[in-house]
């Protein structure tokens, strides 16, 4: 994880640094470290999300980019893909406090099963609050 182009260095309201990531033999995500919340997070806390592939040298919005209304409820929804994640934190309503943090040994997301070979390439994610904030990663589908 890191900053977003653009943004200055103190732009990250949620510190993902410390989480690492890796894929299992059966393609699930297995999660473990830290997540620190640097900002007070209260409902409704809205969240702009933009993924993008990489294409000819120059990244694509794709459809799975999306603005939510309220990254609490979203937490909260056993339908969406991050719920597996959030389901794991000791502390799983808002408000989030500054300072917060959560702690994840070996949470396993199973988010790449329905993958096809369109997913094969060079991904990041911004997630952005509205108000300053960004947050990105940048990953690789080297194979499903």
């Amino acid at each position: 994880f890191s900053r977003c182009p653009r943004y200055p260095e103190t732009a990250q309201d949620i510190d993902f640094t410390t989480l690492e990531f890796y894929m299992d033999d059966e393609g699930n995500i297995i999660v473990n470290g830290y997540l620190t919340f640097r900002n007070d997070f209260f409902r409704p806390s809205p969240r702009f999300n933009t993924m993008e592939l990489l294409e000819r040298g120059q990244w694509q919005r794709t459809l799975f980019s999306q603005d939510l209304v309220d990254l609490c409820a979203t937490l909260e929804d056993p339908n969406n893909n991050i719920y597996k994640l959030a389901s794991n934190m000791k502390q799983r309503r808002c408000p989030y406090r500054k300072g917060h943090v959560e702690y994840f040994v070996n949470v396993t997301i199973d988010i790449f099963s329905t993958l096809s070979l369109e997913f094969i390439g060079e991904w990041r994610i911004q997630s952005m609050n509205g108000k300053g904030s960004c947050t990105m990663i940048q990953y690789s589908i080297l194979d499903i």
